[in-house]
Parts: structure tokens; sequence; C-alpha cells
């Protein structure tokens, strides 16, 4: 009889632990999230065979910080919920920073709070990509348009930006105060030190990338910098900034806010911007700092 009741016991420790293992967890796998070139980022997932306990709904959420674990988003409300046999989900995005997802499943009234990097939650940030605008092939190209490259030829370049001193290039004027202040200090300052120096572009920012953040800082100097909308330029180069962008991006945009300040006459700070890219670009920084600290000598003295 002992032993009846012993097989009995172990039969049924068998047959929950086999029921236990051939559900799967309530968990989805596989979540990806890809960017489009229009305002989407589409995501898609694999939902749990025979969950246990069944899922009810499942709760996405959103991140502009990876969500490595549940503590990270406790206090969050879901961005989206949907039905639980729902395998994918389009999130409309009007900017172009990267963005982080999670997809958890609800039990009844139960969250199922359980984070897998790279399993139920994306591991790389996910962002709209920069349509390029296309060229008709037909279009005739001058030479000069042209950026050849390893055989290939790239199209698009800035709008033309006269970088010479000739007589017909529009000048930036200085303020009536700065003016007094060089007027009053002809004997101690060069001509030299009281000009304006004109506008730089990098070479890689000439001609317009395929896309990505090297496309989305051409676009900015073409619509602002090139048109001497420096105040634009400020606005949208500071946004630019402030998003999760590439190291060599970075550096060329915090150049160009440089730049951008001392237009406006701001010399203090495009100096404060400038000496932060001195080591990355020093024969040309170091030409637009000590031109910006002549400036700053003239105010400060004119005061």
């Amino acid at each position: 009889m002992k032993k009846i009741k012993a097989l009995f016991t172990i039969l049924f420790t068998f047959i929950c632990s086999y029921h236990f293992f051939a559900a799967d967890r309530p968990i989805i796998t596989e979540l990806n999230a890809t960017g489009t070139t229009g305002n989407t980022i589409n995501l898609s997932w694999n939902l749990p065979k025979n969950p246990e306990p069944k899922v009810s709904k499942l709760l996405i959420y959103k991140s502009s910080l990876p969500i490595a674990n549940y503590t990270d988003i406790s206090n969050e409300k879901p961005y989206a919920e949907v039905d639980a046999k729902k395998t994918g989900f389009q999130d409309t995005v009007n900017d172009y920073k990267d963005y982080y997802y999670a997809v958890l499943c609800q039990t009844g009234t139960t969250i199922y709070d359980i984070i897998l990097p790279s399993i139920n939650s994306t591991v790389n940030g996910t962002h709209l990509i920069i349509k390029q605008k296309k060229i008709s092939k037909n279009k005739a190209v001058q030479a000069e348009e042209r950026l050849i490259t390893e055989g290939t030829l790239r199209e698009t370049p800035l709008p033309f930006l006269d970088l010479t001193e000739g007589k017909d290039r529009k000048k930036i004027q200085m303020s009536e105060k700065a003016k007094k202040s060089v007027r009053s200090l002809a004997g101690t300052k060069t001509k030299e030190d009281s000009e304006i120096l004109t506008p730089y572009v990098f070479e890689e920012d000439l001609i317009a990338p395929e896309e990505g953040d090297d496309y989305l800082l051409f676009e900015i100097l073409r619509r602002t910098f090139i048109q001497q909308n420096y105040e634009g330029a400020q606005k949208q180069l500071e946004q630019l900034l402030g998003t999760n962008r590439s190291e060599n991006v970075t550096k060329r945009a915090t150049f160009y806010l440089g730049e951008s300040l001392y237009f406006q006459q701001n010399y203090k700070d495009a100096v404060k911007k400038l000496v932060t890219v001195y080591n990355d670009y020093p024969a040309v920084s170091k030409k637009w700092i000590e031109n910006s600290l002549d400036k700053i000598e003239l105010v400060d003295t004119a005061d």
C-alpha cells in the first residue's frame, strides 16, 4: 500500500512538473524595433505559446534610456496597451531621437514584470531614418557640384557659400558699441584684429551624406547657417546636441554652434563652445578663439 502511495505521489509530481515546463512563461520574445523614413517606428515580437497564466493584454513601454530591468519603468505608465494576440505596433514619432522599448504581458490584473534585454526589451536605440532626396538621373549636374569618392558620385552640395574676400561678399556688421571700441583702440589693435571672420564649413559637410546624423547636420546648415540665419542655426544645433548623436557629428555641430554665437556677437559663449573642440580642430579653433577674445577685449574696454 505504501509503495502504491509513493508511486502515485511521484506520478502526480511528474504530471504537475510536465504541465509547468510545457507551458511558456507569460513573456514575449524577439522584440525588434525598426525606424522608417516616414514618422513611425515599427515594433514586432513573438507571442508566448500556451502561457501560464494566460495573457490578458500587452503593455508597451517607451523610454529615451535603455530599459534594463523593471525598476527603470516601475513608476511609469505604459506608453500603449494592445490586445494579447497582437504581434506588432506602430509608434508615431516626430523627432530623430533614439528610443528604447519594452513589452510586458499582463495576466488579469498582474503585470509579469520580468525584463530580459534583447528578449522583451530593446538594447539599442531606434530612431527615424532621414529620407534622402532622390535626384533624377537625367538631371544635368555641373562638374563642380560633384564630389568623387572611390569611383562614386555623391550629389546635392550645400548652397553656394562665398568663402573668398571678394568685394561683393556680404559683410556682417559689428555693433555700434564694438565699432567705437575699435576706433578708440586703433593705435593698439591692428586692422586684422578687428575684422569679422568668414564662415567656416568642414569639407565633409559640403556634400549631402546618404543618411543618418551627418545628413541631419547637413540639413541644419543648409536651412540656417548657410543662409546666415545664425539665431536659427543656434537653436537647431542646440536641439541636435541635446540628442544622442555620433561623436564626430557632435564635435562639428559644437564648432558650428560656436560660429553661430560669434556671428551674433556673443563672443564669450562662442569661446566657451570653441574651446571644447580645440583638441579636435586645433588650427581652425585657435583662429576663431583668438579673434573672439579680441572682440571680448574691445567690448570690455568700451565698458
